[in-house]
């Protein structure tokens, strides 16, 4: 069967099927037809027919493939179930998953950009670089990330646009209060939109306690404009997560009173997590009608369904992913 059927005939799909269509299968597969595949597989894991474990090695196996858009498709799928599956005792082996994985594109590429690269490869290189750099706790790309970082600080031409920010979030995934401050100080003093933009984004890249801390009371005490009060934080960042609903719930009232009415329905979303107790907590303040204007309620909902589908997801397939990435940790 080609992408399409086993997206249709999804009741069929089988882990051999996986590993056909995913090993000696997909050179007869079109671009097309291996984007589809990853898509479906991605659907039939949230619809319970395809197991984690599976998912992730058939994911791992299209890591080396030749087409940039498949690659991205590639990364986006593990970024997309990373939060549900990756709970912090297999954070170090899935991290060597991810190098295993990706390298081979890491490789292809590059992490410099080069005369002729196409858009699709413009794209795909600072998403290999954050992914395997931050997720895959790969340190050579960490200290070029923060060698680009210093180079952009002295002279913003030395680099190309195209891998700045995701330079920045190499630099600032490893503790470093002196880039946090010049990150903030550049931030305050940025002339353009899109470099207030570049170092406000920064700040919510640092993933040390300390620093997510410290953006946190920024988000009060600075000289953020409402609109960006929520812009701070983007992508994936567990400290922040763990962090972000207890400092909301503890300054619910001064968060309320810096953003536009409009916007206060849609408060519930930083209570997004992955466990019971998290759903359970926002569930209960949002009850209260204090803390919920008019839509409220249906932004709670969406909150409260994406948070069981992840505890749904990793109750389901905990086992078998641990499982799995240990395997691969016990044969780097």
């Amino acid at each position: 069967p080609n992408a399409d059927e086993v997206g249709y005939y999804h009741w069929n799909v089988t882990p051999e099927m996986m590993a056909a269509l995913s090993g000696p299968a997909r050179a007869t597969l079109s671009d097309r037809e291996r984007l589809g595949l990853i898509m479906n597989l991605g659907t039939l894991l949230q619809a319970g027919t395809v197991h984690a474990d599976d998912f992730l090695a058939a994911l791992g196996s299209f890591g080396s493939d030749p087409t940039p858009e498949v690659v991205q498709s590639v990364v986006m799928a593990m970024r997309g179930v990373r939060r549900s599956v990756v709970t912090p005792d297999l954070v170090d082996a899935y991290a060597v998953y991810v190098r295993r994985s990706l390298h081979p594109a890491m490789e292809r590429y590059g992490d410099t950009p080069k005369d002729g690269d196409s858009p699709s490869v413009l794209e795909l290189r600072p998403m290999l670089m954050s992914t395997v750099g931050v997720d895959g706790h790969d340190d050579a790309l960490v200290k070029k990330g923060q060698e680009l970082t210093a180079a952009y600080l002295a002279n913003p031409e030395s680099v190309d646009p195209s891998i700045v920010d995701a330079s920045i979030r190499l630099a600032a995934s490893r503790p470093d209060t002196a880039l946090y401050s010049e990150c903030q100080r550049r931030f305050e003093g940025a002339k353009t939109p899109d470099t207030r933009r570049r170092f406000l984004s920064a700040l919510g890249a640092f993933r040390d306690p300390a620093l997510v801390d410290r953006t946190l009371a920024y988000m009060l005490d600075g000289p953020l404009r409402p609109q960006e009060l929520f812009g701070v934080f983007r992508g994936d960042n567990p400290t922040v997560e763990e962090k972000m609903w207890p400092w909301a719930e503890a300054n619910f009232d001064r968060i309320a009173a810096k953003i536009p009415p409009v916007f206060r329905p849609f408060l519930p979303n930083l209570a997004d997590g992955c466990t019971e107790q998290r759903k359970a907590a926002a569930t209960a303040f949002f009850s209260q009608p204090e803390h919920a204007p008019l839509g409220t309620e249906k932004s709670l909902a969406q909150v409260v369904e994406r948070i069981s589908s992840c505890v749904s997801m990793r109750e389901r397939e905990g086992a078998r992913v641990a499982k799995m990435l240990n395997q691969v940790l016990a044969t780097q």
